[in-house]
């Protein structure tokens, strides 16, 4: 048969190739799957800064409409 498959299945009969011990599509998704993990806690921080902007920018807009009133009244 097949010279470079050596390893039976065990209900099939059929020859397969061994494994090798360090199986590079899982060590892939492994480095794939930190890296989306780290590009996720890197949105959640932009998304909290935003916020934080936006929300003094309220503040400041919320302050410029009290001094008006002063001013006016």
């Amino acid at each position: 048969m097949h010279s470079s498959l050596s390893t039976t299945g065990a209900l099939t009969g059929k020859m397969f190739k061994p494994l090798a011990t360090d199986n590079e599509k899982l060590g892939s998704l492994g480095k794939q799957m930190n890296q989306m993990g780290d590009d996720f806690e890197e949105m959640k921080r932009a998304k909290e800064e935003a916020r934080k902007q936006l929300e003094a920018k309220f503040q400041d807009i919320h302050r410029f409409e009290k001094l008006i009133v002063c001013i006016l009244t």
